[in-house]
């Protein structure tokens, strides 16, 4: 197999050292070329009447019927598209413009968004079948502090910490494996990686036969949130969080 040759070509270095001081202005260019791109897919949005819906675990709770019809009554030339956004972007779409809005777990970067806390649900453990927690109808959050945790991934900032309540511990969490998605978690338990910790309400949408869901003492519970960007004051996105708080605060059914 051939080899490339590892002498540099004359004036390599020269031709490097000239264009460095470009470097900073490329990733300019670049960065406004993103910008502007996110622009263009936000206008083509508006113009199509439609509505970009990020979320990282499964909706459930009753909001996608009820935002959907809200919608429908208020803007009936307007849709709701949802989007599933990876766990890299703890706000779920509307930080980076990949989504108008979002149905996501507190905490979120607050720097140019907005967002309103829909529910408060008390934190569960998901364990393999086989777990020795799994016998338990309660698992006590100390009982879990020498267990190996799925995490978030680093990109997911607080919000990694906050699912295995490093807060809360004495110590770290032992990660023995990130996930990206809420699937690839279920799949980590389920092989016996690892637990997870997980709000009430999604223990009973990712119900499963090779996976044990328990609720635990301990934590403080995690809040779902409608999240905006602060900037963007349709009339779609201000009937849509209205729509998702009156779905779940106001005692409607779920």
């Amino acid at each position: 197999m051939p080899r490339l040759s590892s002498r540099a070509c004359p004036g390599s270095t020269t031709a490097r050292r000239n264009w460095s001081p470009l470097l900073p202005v490329a990733r300019q260019i670049v960065e406004a070329w993103e910008g502007a791109l996110r622009a263009v897919t936000r206008t083509a949005a508006a113009q199509q009447k439609a509505l970009t819906v990020g979320f990282q675990t499964r909706i459930g709770r009753g909001l996608i019927p009820t935002t959907t019809a809200r919608l429908q009554e208020v803007l009936p030339d307007w849709r709701l598209h949802f989007r599933q956004v990876s766990w890299e972007d703890p706000t779920a779409g509307p930080a980076g413009g990949e989504t108008d809005v979002s149905i996501a777990w507190l905490p979120v970067p607050d720097s140019g968004l907005s967002w309103k806390v829909v529910s408060e649900e008390e934190r569960w453990v998901a364990l393999p079948v086989g777990h020795r927690l799994a016998r338990l109808d309660v698992v006590p959050f100390a009982d879990l502090a020498g267990e190996p945790f799925i995490a978030l991934p680093l990109s997911a900032g607080p919000l990694r910490d906050f699912w295995p309540a490093t807060a809360e511990r004495t110590r770290p969490a032992r990660i023995a494996a990130e996930a990206e998605t809420a699937e690839e978690t279920f799949e980590a338990v389920a092989s016996g990686l690892g637990v997870v910790l997980v709000a009430a309400g999604n223990a009973s949408i990712y119900e499963r036969e090779d996976v044990a869901f328990r609720p635990v003492t301990g934590p403080s519970p995690s809040r779902l949130a409608v999240v905006w960007r602060t900037a963007d004051e349709r009339k779609a996105v201000r009937v849509f969080v209205e729509a998702c708080v009156r779905c779940l605060c106001d005692g409607a059914p779920t």
